[in-house]
């Protein structure tokens, strides 16, 4: 689908002078969102091991393993105007937003995020059961951690509160850890 040209359209016919038209349509971004519909047809998955190629080593950094995040069949995705995505293969994403957020450097952040496309007709393979521990490590912490409070007091940052529920129970508040995320 073309939405450069559906923009185009919409704004001329709206009265927005061609000129002006162009020049905010050269900033226009679109992306290719993925949400769960009904009887949609899955174009990723978030969990499980992913399909490495054969003999590729699990993506990591400096400090180990990073997490594997999502999967992505290109076949599946639809077609964006000027985002040139495979039309075939996976794309993998890996990340260790941990360690990328406590960097506080934007090229320190890119050594604990990989994407990987696996072409097509590649041979892959479910990655071993060391990584699988990277799954039982997070899903532990999930077990372990409760949110105590979520807010976002305004647009440019969320905040969270998180607690052990073992330290709820005991009322240790004072072990609560806080993270905030920017969304600017």
């Amino acid at each position: 689908m073309d939405y450069h040209q559906q923009f185009h359209r919409a704004a001329i016919e709206r009265g927005i002078p061609e000129d002006e038209v162009s020049k905010f349509a050269e900033f226009l971004r679109f992306a290719v969102w993925t949400s769960e519909r009904p009887n949609g047809v899955p174009v990723g998955r978030s969990v499980g091991l992913p399909r490495l190629p054969v003999g590729m080593e699990w993506p990591s950094s400096e400090h180990g393993p990073l997490p594997f995040v999502a999967s992505f069949d290109c076949a599946a995705l639809p077609g964006v105007d000027g985002l040139a995505l495979p039309s075939d293969g996976s794309l993998l994403l890996f990340l260790h937003h941990e360690w990328a957020h406590d960097t506080y450097s934007v090229a320190h952040e890119q050594r604990f995020a990989r994407v990987v496309y696996v072409p097509a007709g590649n041979d892959t393979a479910t990655a071993g059961k060391r990584n699988l521990r990277l799954e039982e490590e997070a899903l532990r912490v999930m077990r372990e951690w409760v949110p105590l409070a979520q807010f976002v007091p305004d647009e440019v940052y969320q905040a969270r509160f998180l607690i052990r529920h073992d330290d709820v129970a005991a009322g240790r508040f004072d072990r609560t850890l806080s993270f905030t995320a920017f969304t600017e």
